[in-house]
Formats: C-alpha cells, structure tokens, sequence
C-alpha cells in the first residue's frame, strides 16, 4: 500500500461520510514532521510588518514522492498538535515545490489558543468554519478556511493564493510559521498534506454594497458606469437593470443605456453558485450630455471661497485681442449644486465694462443661452451653446444661473486673483448679484470658470470590428471580431488593434496612435479623402478616396504613433490639409500579422478608423 493515509478505502463510503469541505480530497501525505516555533528566544518578534518578516520561524519541510490518482490540486493543510498561545501573532506560509509562497492564515483577531489539537486548513470559500471575529479562551480543533486578513497579496513573496489552485506536485513542500509577537511560543506534532479535485465553493453569503450613481441621480446616456464595492468569495457578478441580468467580472459594468428611469442591483457569483441580491437602486438617463469641444481655453480658477442664491448673477470683463475675435462655444462654471442635477445659464454681453450696468438690463444683449449638468463644487460643470462670434474689443460679461448657485472666489477683504490672459483673451475680476439685476453688487469676485472657443469637431472613430456592423457591411473575414471602438481579431490579441488620437485641430498637434498590433511589425499609417467597405487582409479598410501612405513605424510593444518624436512636420502638413479649412480626412493603420495558423492565407490587418475635420 502506498504512504498515502486512507482513512477511507471504499470510495462510495467517502462519499457519504466525509465533511463538506473535504469530500474533494483523495489522499493525504503524512510525512510532515513538526516541533517548536520559533525555533530560538520566546517570541518571534522582531519582524517590522510587513516588510520584514520575524526571525527563527518554525520550518517544516515535507518530501512528496507520489500523488493520489485523480488528483490534480492541493485540497488541504492538516496541523496535528498545534499548540500557541494567542491566535493573532501566527502566519502559516506553504511553499510549494517552485518556491512559491502561499498563505495559509495571516494573524486571525482574537487572543485565544490553539489547543494542542488538529486544525484543518481548506480553501477560502468552502464550507469550513470561518475564523471567530474574536475569542478569548481556546480556539476548538476543527476545519477551517484560509484566512488573509489585512495581508497584501505578494507582499515579500507571499502571495494570497486560494490552496486548490495550487498544482499537485511531488517534490518538497514547506510549511513555515511565524510568530509576530515576542513571549508567545508554540508547537506543532506534524502535518499532512491533501491531494484531490479542486474544492467547491459556498455561494457568497455577504450583497455587494453599490457604490455609484447614487440612488435617484440624474445622469447623462448613453453610458451609464455602474460601481460597488467586492462581496467576499464572490469570483464574479451579475448586474440586473430593468429585471434584465448580465454578467460582470469585476466590480463595474457599463449598462448602455436609454433615456428614462432605471432600477439596478446587483449579487456575487461564484462555482457553487449565487449570492443575495444587494438593494436595489434607480438613476434617471436624462439623454446624451454635452461633449467637450476641442478648441483653445482661457481658464480662471476652481477655488471658491463665496457663492450667491439661486438663480444668482455673475461679472467680469472680457478684452478680445485676438485680430479676428474669437466663436465661443462652450464655458465652465462652478456651482454648488449635487452632482448630476441640471441648470441652465444666460450669457449676456455689452461693449466696454460691466461696471455702472449691474442694475441696468437694458443695456445688455444676450448672447447665447445653454444647459449643464453639475459636477459638484470646485469642479467644472459644462454649458454648452450654439457658437457665437465675438470680435476684437473690449466687453463687459453677465452671466446668469437658473436652477442653480454660483460659486466664486473673493472677498472685501480678500481679493480674489484680478486679472487671468492668454494671447487671445484677458479676462478681469467682476462682481456678483444674488438677484439678476437688482441689489447692491457684491465686489470685487471672480468667476470661476473656463471659456472653451474656436472649437473644430472632434476626432471620431469608425469601422469598427466588432460584428455589429454600424457604419459599414464588411463583416471581419474569418469570423475574427475584435471588441467595440477597435478593428478585427489579430493573433496577438484578440480584441484587435485600435487607432486614436491626442491633440487638436485648432493647435495642429494632432497624433495618430496605434496600439493592440503584434509587438515588433511594422505598420503603415493611412490617410484617405473618402471611405471604403472591403475586406483588407485579416480586418475590413474603411479609409478611401485618394489614399495617401504617411508614414511607415516599427511598433515597440504592439504601439507606435505619427507623428512621433523624430518627425519635423505635423499631421495635417504630411497629408496637405489646411487646418480650419473643413476638410475631412479618414485615417486607419493597416500592419503584419503574418501568423500562419491566424486566418490564412492573408499575412497583414487593420486598425479601426478615424475621422478627422480639419
């Protein structure tokens, strides 16, 4: 008979007798000698946590020649005659055959005893007792599951691995454990190690707890990021909006979704099934929000120390200097409204100063009228408009909130900072009304805010791989779909390769960067006057027209970009566009993959595309 403990010979009475917990197991290795820890002094301590572990740990090696039948992990850690006093100084280490560390138990709370029994280590997540949260007394022998506690997984080499995904493997495996505190000793008889079948897991007991939108915000579409907190033992998740479910592997799942009111919970899942649902929450999708536009800025500060009352009256001057003016396009406020509620706001103008005109409407014209939604205070809330052109001179400002505060900064006796400027716009501290029109003005203030201007359309993505076939008709050739925003399946990643940009039109500084190719190719980056729809290697070509090569790049980890740091000329200068002339340009980069088993026989793909109006 071989070394192996068979408590149990007949197959069918293991089935029905052993615990829950261990009726995976197939056999155990006995030969794991013990003795005293720490092996010198009375007391580990020493050890700076936890960074340097204590010194003279007990160490118990274990020389494994041959594996049960049908085992492929470990299933569990026998400690015969463990004995110490004070549970919280311990850490059980396992160090497998390789030399990875794995923990067992991390300093479990309370002061209680081990008593001299046999303690069972099983996985985190099965059905052994979980560790008292506190204990005074002697800790009853029994089977328990892994404990971390506040251990950071890897920290020194110890990683926080669940036992039954380890291996089964012959070879010497260590048991090692330290003491934490000094004038605590212990002991340990022996110890076994278990081989078998991976453990099945208890569903989660504990709901998520949901993190954000915050119950009955308003928030824009079509997006939505819906967060919470992890639920222990949960592996994965599943999210329910609107009585319809879908799968998360992480803590967050973005729910595309439609305008309207919507309800939201959420409960862990894991291989022996689900947990309870969390409480449920609601979000109102009130549409798509405004969009930064890509444009310059003249930005003052997110600071306040002072705000009005709602429906409240903001001032300032704006000197234009530029020669051919300037179109505003979106501003920047700050308010004191929650995050996510809506507002409006009125921008009205006049020639010169605002000074002497506070009370006087009548000399003012309205400029432009917009919606926001709040971000919370000291923080940008967007408003957006239709662009409206100022010339070059000299304009006093009013700006008006409804449904909101304005926040600002300044004060009689602190100044706030008088005077922000950039090469086109200066813009100087005001005034402040808590009723539009009428009071006294509260001086001197200045708005906290940003004017966005001389804004050119945003680069937008298109063709993408992903199957659902938006904007073109040429699915990917060989069933390769990448994932949404990127082109085709590649050999070396599955979700395809992406093109995006940095910068702007309005600077000339825009980047066409590549990233998801395979590491070292070479790719070549397009520029087309019109579109396509074909099939184009291993991906589909979207770019058309007159096509233009700009640039051959070798990738460095599957990315690369033109221009780059070696170029002397920009983007629009290498494909002869005229920036602020309205032309449109399509962009993609078509690159190697020569793998010979990845969608024969084409050897190159692509990106997914990018539109650019100049």
């Amino acid at each position: 008979m071989n070394r192996f403990s068979i408590a149990l010979l007949f197959l069918g009475v293991a089935a029905i007798t052993s615990a829950p917990a261990s009726s995976q197991t197939l056999g155990c290795e006995p030969g794991g000698a013990g003795g005293p820890f720490p092996v010198a002094g009375t007391g580990g301590g020493g050890g700076t946590g936890p960074t340097t572990l204590p010194p003279s740990p007990g160490v118990f090696p274990m020389t494994v020649s041959t594996i049960p039948a049908g085992a492929s992990v470990v299933t569990e850690v026998k400690l015969h005659g463990l004995a110490h006093t004070n549970i919280s100084n311990l850490q059980i280490v396992l160090t497998d055959p390789l030399g990875g560390m794995h923990n067992l138990l991390h300093r479990p709370p309370g002061s209680c005893d081990f008593s001299g029994g046999t303690y069972t280590i099983v996985p985190v997540c099965t059905s052994g007792l979980s560790w008292p949260s506190s204990c005074t007394a002697v800790l009853p022998a029994g089977t328990y599951v892994q404990r971390f506690g506040t251990w950071i997984s890897g920290t020194v080499g110890i990683d926080n691995t669940r036992i039954d995904t380890l291996p089964a493997a012959t070879g010497t495996w260590t048991l090692t454990l330290y003491d934490w505190a000094d004038l605590d000793v212990g002991s340990l008889a022996s110890w076994e190690l278990c081989f078998g079948t991976p453990v099945i897991s208890v569903p989660p007991t504990v709901a998520p707890n949901l993190v954000s939108p915050a119950n009955g915000l308003n928030v824009f579409g079509p997006n939505v990021a819906l967060a919470w907190i992890s639920s222990t033992c949960a592996a994965s998740y599943e999210v329910e909006v609107d009585a319809a479910v879908f799968p998360a592997a992480t803590t967050g799942y973005l729910f595309a979704s439609t305008p309207g009111v919507h309800t939201w919970r959420v409960r862990g899942v894991n291989s022996g099934g689900v947990g309870p649902w969390s409480a449920s929450r609601t979000f109102t999708d009130t549409g798509p929000g405004p969009m930064v536009c890509s444009g310059l800025e003249l930005t003052t500060i997110f600071a306040s120390d002072n705000g009005g009352d709602i429906g409240g009256q903001v001032f300032f001057d704006l000197q234009v200097v530029h020669p051919s003016g300037i179109d505003l396009a979106q501003l920047e406020t700050n308010t004191s409204l929650p995050i996510g509620v809506p507002f409006s706001m009125d921008v009205y103008v006049k020639p010169g100063t605002y000074a002497g005109s506070e009370t006087n409407l009548a000399a003012w014209t309205l400029l432009a009228s917009g919606v926001g939604r709040a971000t919370g205070i000291d923080q940008p809330s967007l408003v957006d408009f239709p662009d409206v052109s100022l010339p070059p001179g000299a304009y006093g400002v009013a700006l008006v909130i409804f449904g909101g505060i304005q926040r600002y900064t300044g004060t009689a006796t602190v100044p706030p900072p008088p005077v922000f400027s950039n090469s086109d716009l200066t813009l100087t501290a005001g005034a402040a009304l808590n009723v539009p029109w009428l009071g006294t003005p509260f001086t001197p203030r200045m708005w906290n805010g940003r004017l966005r201007y001389n804004c050119s359309s945003p680069p937008m993505a298109f063709c993408f791989g992903d199957g659902m076939l938006t904007d073109h008709t040429t699915p990917c050739p060989c069933s390769n779909d990448g994932t949404a925003g990127n082109g085709c399946a590649n050999s070396a990643n599955a979700n395809g390769a992406n093109l995006a940009t940095s910068g702007a039109t309005v600077t000339d500084d825009v980047v066409l960067l590549g990233s998801g190719m395979p590491a070292t190719v070479s790719c070549i980056y397009l520029q087309g006057t019109g579109t396509d729809d074909a099939v184009f290697g291993d991906g589909v070509r979207c770019t058309g027209g007159t096509l233009l090569r700009l640039r051959t790049k070798s990738n460095v980890g599957g990315a690369s970009s033109f221009p780059d740091s070696v170029e002397t000329i920009t983007l629009s200068q290498r494909g002869g566009v005229v920036v602020g002339s309205g032309v449109v340009r399509n962009y993609q980069t078509y690159y190697r993959n020569s793998a010979a088993l990845f969608c024969p026989p084409e050897t190159y793909n692509v990106t997914n595309g990018m539109t650019i109006t100049w």
